[in-house]
């Protein structure tokens, strides 16, 4: 299978990072879905600890930094065994909006039946800042 992904020109302000606050090189991913909610895995919450969000991380960019209010892991996620990816969900609620960004929430159609495309900072090809590329 051929790796169709692709280095975007500028960043999309809906996709944000999750750093561990004592370890930037631990990290994760994550989508705006309401101006003060973003959707991650279950696993980067129990995984990085204390995390910090930026937004607007790209190459040389200003980032921007949000503060956590609470977070929400889906009550069925099971974090080993043969099970794990199941329910692998959790929603930050932040202290902050975020602005000028079209949240999944407010999306102009319906997804259904549509391709979607994700866009990520994909950890298998960059590396540590500030070598920050999202990747479509």
């Amino acid at each position: 299978m051929d790796d169709t992904r692709f280095k975007l020109d500028t960043v999309n302000p809906t996709i944000v990072r999750l750093v561990s606050a004592d370890d930037e090189s631990r990290w994760g991913t994550g989508i705006v879905i309401e101006p003060i909610k973003i959707l991650t895995a279950a696993h980067v919450l129990r995984g990085l600890g204390d995390i910090k969000i930026y937004q607007g991380e790209y190459e040389d960019a200003t980032r921007k930094e949000f503060t956590i209010n609470s977070t929400k892991i889906h009550p069925d996620y099971k974090p080993f065994g043969v099970n794990k990816h199941l329910h692998d969900l959790a929603v930050i609620t932040t202290n902050e909006n975020f602005e000028d960004v079209m949240v999944f929430s407010h999306a102009e159609y319906s997804l259904m039946l549509h391709p979607i495309n994700w866009i990520g900072y994909p950890g298998d090809l960059i590396g540590v800042p500030p070598h920050i590329h999202q990747l479509k």
